[in-house]
């Protein structure tokens, strides 16, 4: 019995700490991912005579008149500003006209006017514009995922590809995943040699050249990319370096670009490629590699064909580590990167804290987890057959 509440003890602050600080961050990020600014909320007799509405008939003077003395109301309280937001996002510009819209008609007396004054006033409010609020009378919505994935709902609500110059999102994840393998295998090839000299060196040289991988880890990632900045800006240490050696005629960009992103990157994760190296290679048995070179096979085909295969667990877990990690990147990028090397996150930030649009960086946040998920599952059905 006392083993029992002892159990409970030691579990119940762990169980409360999972939920509060992962779990339920999660759901609230799933459901801003699909929460929609309801019409029906804003604008409730509206919505219900637009669910009656099959698309393609005229809207009626009853409709016009009920919007209008609904739209009033809510730029009077104040509701009608999120919701034009909303639907700003789908056609652009539309919150200035409500907004516009909704200030003339608060300034003169609805009862006054007559149907045909009215639907001059709302002469903005086309066909496509009436669809998109009778789409947003849900309380939930596939906007954003779409959106994500650089499609659109037409009129009629199929599913099309919006068109070339707003195709930003998939763009987007390509880059952020061909950059971060591209620091996954720069970092492997960099930290093996690294991983074995620091399990065959001399105790000695490897708790110094420990020191040297853990520093890093000592210093803050803001820090780090900082002095690449400095080391690798025009006027800086490496342009200086490159031309009292004659190696350049002249300075080099070095920064705002991929090659200055890709060596920053590569910098602040290479001890976390080294680490699950080191771990896995110091438990390696050397008899069969030494068998192989008795038996007559080449130092280099015995290391390639026996040392290396026996390595493979620790290469996945490292590769897996900086990939997942690199994806998640944000302040390197945002220093270094250029223009053209934008990666998912940047948007994410820029949705969040700029232009307020978190039901989109919800998405985006929840497709990058389910794709690093899905990493992790290849990974360790691969692992297993290792």
């Amino acid at each position: 019995m006392f083993s029992r509440r002892l159990g409970w003890v030691v579990t119940v602050p762990a169980l409360t700490f999972v939920t509060f600080l992962m779990i339920l961050p999660l759901f609230l990020i799933g459901n801003y991912s699909i929460r929609n600014e309801n019409v029906g909320r804003v604008w409730p007799r509206t919505a219900a005579l637009l669910k009656n509405w099959d698309g393609q008939s005229t809207i009626d003077g009853r409709l016009l008149e009920t919007f209008s003395r609904e739209l009033v109301s809510s730029f009077r309280d104040r509701s009608l500003f999120l919701l034009s937001i909303r639907l700003n996002y789908e056609v652009p510009g539309l919150r200035g006209t409500l907004i516009a819209s909704a200030r003339n008609l608060s300034r003169r007396d609805l009862d006054a006017l007559g149907e045909a004054a009215i639907a001059s006033e709302l002469g903005w409010a086309n066909r496509e514009v009436w669809l998109v609020i009778q789409r947003n009378i849900v309380d939930y919505t596939d906007f954003y995922y779409l959106t994500a994935f650089d499609l659109a709902r037409a009129q009629n609500g199929s599913i099309h590809r919006v068109e070339d110059m707003r195709r930003i999102y998939l763009v987007t994840f390509e880059r952020t995943f061909v950059i971060s393998a591209t620091v996954a295998l720069i970092c492997l090839v960099l930290a093996y040699p690294v991983a074995l000299t620091l399990v065959f060196a001399p105790a000695w040289l490897r708790g110094f050249l420990f020191f040297l991988v853990l520093i890093p880890f000592w210093t803050s990632t803001l820090v780090r990319t900082v002095a690449w900045v400095a080391l690798l800006q025009r006027n800086g240490i490496v342009n200086d370096i490159l031309l009292s050696f004659g190696w350049t005629e002249e300075r080099m960009q070095l920064i705002f670009n991929r090659p200055g992103l890709l060596i920053a990157m590569v910098h602040v994760l290479l001890p976390f490629m080294i680490l699950p190296l080191y771990s896995v290679i110091s438990r390696v048995d050397t008899t069969p590699l030494k068998a192989a070179v008795s038996l007559g096979a080449k130092p280099i085909r015995a290391f390639l064909d026996v040392f290396v295969p026996q390595t493979l667990p620790g290469v996945m877990s490292g590769v897996l580590l900086v990939f997942i990690l690199s994806i998640g990147f944000y302040i390197t990028p945002e220093l270094i990167g250029g223009g053209r090397d934008q990666m998912i996150t940047q948007l994410i930030a820029k949705y969040t804290n700029e232009l307020l649009n978190w039901g989109q960086a919800a998405a985006l946040s929840v497709i990058l987890l389910v794709t690093v998920l899905a990493f992790s599952v290849v990974y360790s059905r691969l692992y297993r057959r290792a």
